[in-house]
């Protein structure tokens, strides 16, 4: 059903929303014209009185794309009625779809009327891939906002490049609806803004979105409690905010003497009334200045809440179904399975039978029928007897927390216990941290269920209240408060600062954020560096040039902050913000790649493949032959993979718009260790004019992975030896190739493991022809 308009906008549609033009017709958005031909395809996409094309491809496209199971057709024919329905016709399936267009003041109203195909589980509108930087007008955008839950933007608001909105079989396609607009970002956030209070299908947050830079909450600084700001301590808290220019703190659960995550249950022995224990504190904070932020893990639930022990919710979400291929008696701990086509069973991965959990200690086979060694009664469940054949359900997890099943009565549970937290504790703001774990659920859904969970918590709520997550969707947006939270660096850390920054200026219109930051000061481990007080200095003066906050994900350690190692990071805080004495020069120069200094490595627009050039200052031109890698990996212990001679691996290009590299991965399972100093010893077989080989080393667990890259300038030809066991922050920070499609803080973030190494990776690319051969990794 067409929801309602008000009477003022009904009165400025025109005409007709589509504009009949014979053969074609038009479609405006503001002054943006996209032209379709009747057989459905894009021809055009202009601004009014501009000539040029705005599509990265001029070729015509697909409108509208249908997806089934086996097949992708495309609507073949297109028709106008009634001056503002489009009627879609896919011949091969014999199925009409209807979308209803209608032009407002601000921009156009799109929703999906009809969809007349079963078969047709996702289907694709607009499929638009944009090039802004051809409009004559700077600062000109494109944004197609969700207007319900079960509509799909293809990016997060406010300038997209890729415009394309979805609707799938399986969370419903008709009622889908869309806001369309296009113009100067002033213009879009009015638009935006007038959108969302005209459609209120689903909620918005009035301080998310575009209005969060209204709310003086949205530019703040925050430090983390994790329990120990109570009354008692609460003034020794605020006298440090206060002296140092932090106004918010974060109340991390998760640990003894907060709360526990899940079902979101404080630790009675410090907060003897539950959340009503908190409202002394949040209150006493406000008079004082502060405000104070709820930080939950959104919808993962920890493994002793009351939803695992002593009795498993039944539903808590499962990842796969295994059966008992004998009878399991209470004192067994080897018990033998049989599973339906292949499973992937490690150490560590909890199964639920009946009422017990069992974590898997050991599996000493693989296969339809694998034996595995089990602890029993994980979490306190019960330790039952089972059937041969009855069912063994592998329990979701992630980051180590179980999940509910998405949509359960059990997920709507732990939303309304978040409501009940924020209004009985009377904080002024959440954080909804781990919510991209929603892409955990599988099935590509994960944009919805995290949405879904957030307007479950709304709709609990007593007051709205400013809201932060872990993943940027074009569903969280229209909550998202601030923009760039993440985890703190232990290397590169000004690189990761001017990271923080491009990505705050890359037209999401919210408030910036400059990350969280770690009060450490110390280096542990040969590939981490220590912080010095110019990095730190750099990271305040940025904030300030840029409007942004600063966190730290932790408590103070005020006697060391006051008198001990840290003083200078207590003394700079003060004087920055403040706005006393000048702060000291950064005193160190990133690690750059060796051996020359002109090699630069250009950033481009949007988010394809970055061009390289180098001291000709020639852009990358595609090569005009395959590139071939010869690996031989070995070890103190023998071959590496078990291949004592050299094998040749033909590198490819997987998609055209990375054809000025060439790639090749190898993964280790078991993971190698590269510890004691890996080199990489190379031969230019060709000759180059400029050129890079890219180096990925992947450390660490499969669900946290740590990224260490390095990027090796190939400006001549003979053999390179060069250490890989570092990256090149400079670069980490600005360029792109075919696998970086990771988050930039994954290159500053973690503590990286080199005895763990899952994967190693060799991208080649530049300026002409090259060839490169990979003789050996080995060590020192």
């Amino acid at each position: 059903m067409v929801h309602r308009l008000t009477a003022v906008f009904i009165l400025l549609m025109v005409s007709a929303a589509l504009a009949n033009g014979g053969e074609r017709f038009t479609l405006r958005v503001n002054d943006l014209l996209l032209t379709l031909s009747a057989e459905a395809r894009i021809i055009s996409v202009v601004r009014e009185g501009e000539g040029q094309d705005l599509r990265s491809d001029p070729a015509p496209g697909p409108f509208l794309i249908l997806r089934t199971p086996h097949n992708r057709y495309y609507a073949d024919r297109c028709q106008l009625r009634h001056d503002s329905l489009l009627v879609l016709r896919c011949s091969p399936l014999n199925a009409e779809f209807t979308l209803l267009f209608r032009r407002l003041e601000f921009g156009t109203y799109v929703e999906v009327l009809s969809a007349g195909c079963d078969s047709v589980l996702q289907m694709d509108l607009f499929n638009l891939s944009l090039d802004l930087s051809r409009s004559d007008t700077a600062a000109f955008g494109v944004c197609l906002l969700p207007l319900t839950l079960h509509a799909r933007s293809a990016q997060s608001p406010v300038l997209q490049d890729a415009v394309k909105g979805s609707v799938y079989r399986r969370f419903g396609m008709t009622g889908a609806s869309w806001f369309l607009t296009a113009g100067p970002l002033p213009l879009l956030r009015r638009s935006i803004a007038n959108a969302l209070t005209s459609f209120p299908q689903m909620p918005y947050s009035p301080y998310g979105g575009p209005f969060a830079d209204t709310s003086s909450y949205a530019r703040g600084s925050y430090v983390m409690s994790y329990g120990s700001l109570t009354m008692s301590t609460i003034g020794q808290w605020t006298t440090f905010m206060k002296g140092t220019g932090f106004d918010q703190v974060q109340f991390h659960g998760g640990t003894e003497r907060s709360f526990r995550f899940g079902d979101l249950e404080p630790d009675r022995r410090y907060w003897p009334s539950g959340w009503l224990s908190y409202r002394p504190v949040t209150e006493g904070l406000r008079r004082r200045g502060v405000a104070s932020t709820l930080h939950t893990y959104s919808f993962l639930i920890d493994r002793s809440s009351t939803f695992v022990t002593p009795i498993p919710d039944p539903d808590l979400a499962v990842s796969d179904t295994v059966f008992f291929h004998r009878e399991c008696h209470r004192g067994d701990t080897l018990i033998a399975i049989r599973t339906r086509g292949r499973t992937d069973l490690s150490e560590g991965d909890l199964l639920r039978s009946g009422e017990e959990i069992m974590t898997i200690k050991q599996v000493h086979s693989t296969g339809t029928e694998c034996l595995l060694s089990v602890e029993r009664g994980t979490s306190g469940t019960s330790v039952q007897e089972h059937r041969a054949s009855a069912p063994l359900h592998v329990l979701l997890s992630a980051y180590g927390f179980l999940l509910p099943s998405p949509g359960s009565p059990l997920f709507r549970t732990i939303a309304r216990r978040h409501a009940i937290a924020l209004n009985e504790g009377g904080f002024d703001g959440l954080y909804l941290d781990g919510i991209d774990a929603a892409d955990r659920f599988g099935d590509d859904g994960g944009w919805y269920w995290s949405a879904l969970f957030i307007t479950e918590v709304w709709k609990h709520l007593k007051r709205p209240v400013p809201m932060d997550m872990g993943a940027m969707t074009a569903h969280t947006w229209r909550f998202r408060t601030r923009w760039e939270a993440w985890d703190f660096p232990t290397r590169g850390r000004r690189q990761a600062v001017e990271a923080h920054v491009r990505h705050n200026s890359s037209g999401i219109l919210l408030p910036h954020h400059l990350g969280w930051w770690s009060w450490s000061s110390t280096a542990t481990e040969p590939w981490e560096e220590e912080e010095t007080p110019g990095e730190f200095a750099h990271l305040l003066q940025r904030a300030k040039q840029t409007r942004a906050g600063i966190s730290f994900a932790g408590e103070p350690p005020f006697s060391r902050l006051l008198s001990g190692d840290l003083r200078w990071k207590f003394d700079l805080l003060q004087r920055n913000w403040m706005g006393s004495a000048s702060l000291p020069s950064d005193d160190r120069s990133p690690m750059t790649a060796e051996p020359s200094a002109q090699h630069t490595v250009r950033a481009g627009r949007g988010y394809g493949t970055r061009a390289l050039s180098g001291s000709s200052g020639r852009d990358a031109a595609p090569f005009d032959r395959t590139a071939v890698i010869r690996s031989t990996f070995s070890s103190s212990n023998g071959p590496l993979h078990g291949t004592p001679e050299p094998v040749f691996f033909p590198l490819r290009i997987d998609k055209p718009k990375d054809e000025e590299w060439r790639s090749i991965s190898l993964t280790f399972d078991p993971p190698i260790d590269l510890s004691a100093g890996p080199l990489t010893v190379f031969q230019t077989v060709a000759d180059v004019t400029t050129g890079v080989l890219a180096v990925r080393m992947e450390t660490g667990d499969k669900g946290m992975q740590v990224i260490l890259d390095r990027f090796i300038p190939i400006e001549r030809t003979g053999s390179h030896a060069v250490r890989i066991d570092g990256m090149n922050y400079d670069d980490a920070g600005s360029i792109r190739w075919p696998m970086m499609t990771e988050a930039p803080w994954r290159y500053f973030r973690g503590k990286a493991d080199l005895r763990n190494v899952r994967s190693l990776s060799f991208i080649l690319g530049g300026d002409g022809p090259i060839s490169t051969t990979i003789d050996s990794l080995r060590y020192r």
